[in-house]
């Protein structure tokens, strides 16, 4: 059994990736994807009884923004892929992963970059297309 530290830095925490997690509580992401964090179904409307409408409106502007920038990074052949899970493992390199436990974030939604070399970009909240791009672009480094 690996005994590991877990170290936490902000909302992220060094562990083996060989750790084997419950696979229904993580989502493990390997290679450059662009990945976009949201509440489940359940959860959104657990949300939305206790945020009221505002925040399920919100919630469909993320969705709405996030597929017009799914269309762009499709175009750039940049896997995107969508996640409801708690917790995110993005690995970096052969050996080293980041953790993202979304209840430590401070926004229910947002957008993980990664390239599986530097180190992942988390971007919470919801942006416009635009504001997603631009983010994408700079972390890619694309004109």
């Amino acid at each position: 059994m690996c005994s590991c530290v877990l170290i936490a830095l902000l909302n992220l925490a060094i562990v083996p990736f060989s750790q084997k997690p419950d696979i229904q509580s993580f989502a493990q992401i390997i290679g450059p994807k662009v990945v976009f964090f949201e509440p489940g179904e359940r959860e959104r409307d657990s949300l939305a009884l206790i945020e009221g409408l505002e925040l399920a409106d919100e919630l469909d502007d993320f969705d709405y923004y996030t597929g017009k920038a799914s269309v762009y990074l499709n175009g750039l052949k940049i896997p995107v892929v969508y996640v409801t899970n708690p917790v995110i493992l993005v690995r970096i390199g052969e050996h080293t992963v980041r953790r993202f436990e979304r209840n430590a974030i401070p926004e229910p939604v947002g957008m993980i970059l990664t390239d599986g070399v530097q180190e992942p970009r988390l971007v919470p909240g919801i942006g416009t297309d635009e504001e997603l791009i631009a983010e994408i672009k700079r972390f890619f480094h694309l004109k």
